[in-house]
């Protein structure tokens, strides 16, 4: 009976006749979408056939799709557009149509040549910003040729002379790039140096600091994206120093110091060329008068410093002033330990001196040691020697 009621509601809604369908129509928000399809989760509202079904006439790009009018008995559909055409005479479907599609094409062709044009002003663009940076790399060309001029050829293009890691000349151009100690990255210290080029002039060792900073970096950038964070030029030393850091990226620097002094530094293994060190050589109180090149040799010192005696050794009963030597590690701070001792200040003063270069700690000649602390106090007359390469302790 219930389903007898629901067949003669239905059939009663059946009232709008068209020239698209055989039979009376009816509205499809008044019909009951398919049985067991609901509204959505938790609700209780049955799906009307307008939420479900699709416009089965299609007129192209002018059809709304969603039904507006349906025949339950033959399961059609149809939207409100399409039935309208489909509701005028077949001489004025055929107006109407040919006027819409006719707008339509108008208006696609619009849109299409609205994009096109946009292409080309684009491609425009681009040509017009190619052409200025071409222009542009020309004239900085012309600058950088006009710059370079003040730099010899040899700092530019270095000979084998210049390059040579076994037979380097007095300065040594050195590259390092690595992280800071900023509390994010892994930090085990300063970065390694490595080789660049060596001179025998600190003019030209200077200059090629400069060249390589902004012609030959370790971002692979052109001299007009390059900046600079520090450029300066020791008054001490007269040693230039070059470096920066972008955000978030290692610290590039580029700076100078004696061959001896690079030489002194540690290679990282034996199986490096010779060209990349641990050392992180600052340079300490450096005085051109006490450069390596010019240390006494050791027939210079006294015998009781060269060959100390036995009452020189004894730890037991030690002289006025006492000699003492230190390894620090920075991750465990060392211990002084007895190495001689001496009645005059001028003997222990000339045995830290001879200690340091001629029997220090790795063993290394005259030539090869190099330090970055050396002065005497002026209040007690005593004098402090020493080296802290990268890893290798104090």
């Amino acid at each position: 009976i219930l389903q007898a009621r629901e067949d003669h509601e239905a059939k009663s809604l059946h009232v709008h006749v068209s020239r698209c369908h055989p039979h009376a129509l009816a509205k499809s928000n008044s019909l009951r979408g398919p049985k067991g399809l609901t509204m959505g989760l938790g609700t209780k509202s049955s799906v009307r056939r307008s939420d479900c079904a699709a416009c089965d006439i299609d007129h192209r790009s002018l059809c709304q799709n969603r039904a507006f009018l349906s025949c339950e008995s033959c399961n059609f559909d149809i939207c409100q557009i399409c039935y309208d055409i489909e509701s005028l005479s077949e001489d004025e479907k055929t107006r109407f149509l040919d006027k819409k599609y006719e707008e339509l094409r108008k208006v696609q062709e619009e849109t299409q040549r609205r994009f096109y044009e946009m292409q080309r002003q684009s491609r425009l663009r681009m040509v017009k910003y190619e052409r200025e940076q071409e222009e542009r790399k020309a004239k900085d060309a012309e600058e950088y040729k006009e710059q370079f001029k003040r730099f010899p050829q040899q700092v530019c293009m270095p000979s084998c002379r210049h390059t040579d890691t076994a037979m380097k000349l007095k300065y040594t151009v050195w590259t390092s790039a690595g992280y800071e100690n900023d509390g994010w990255h892994s930090y085990e210290g300063p970065p390694s140096k490595e080789f660049n080029s060596s001179y025998d002039t600190l003019e030209e060792a200077n200059l090629r600091v400069e060249y390589v900073f902004y012609v030959d970096n370790y971002y692979g950038l052109d001299r007009d994206e390059m900046y600079v964070d520090l450029d300066e030029v020791d008054t001490l030393r007269g040693i230039r120093r070059m470096s920066v850091r972008p955000d978030d990226s290692q610290r590039w620097t580029v700076s100078v110091m004696p061959s001896v002094a690079f030489n002194f530094l540690h290679v990282k293994s034996p199986h490096d060329s010779g060209n990349v060190t641990i050392g992180s050589w600052l340079g300490g109180s450096y005085d051109k008068k006490q450069d390596i090149e010019e240390i006494d040799v050791p027939k210079q010192f006294l015998q009781a410093v060269r060959q100390p005696a036995p009452g020189h050794k004894n730890s037991k009963k030690r002289l006025k002033y006492t000699v003492w030597t230190l390894e620090d590690n920075y991750r465990c701070p060392g211990d002084k330990i007895f190495n001689s001792s001496y009645a005059t200040l001028e003997e222990a003063n000339q045995r830290v001196e001879y200690v340091f270069y001629f029997d220090n700690r790795w063993g290394l000649e005259k030539d090869e040691v190099y330090s970055d602390k050396n002065f005497i106090d002026e209040s007690k007359g005593t004098r402090f020697m020493s080296c802290t390469p990268d890893g290798g302790g104090t």
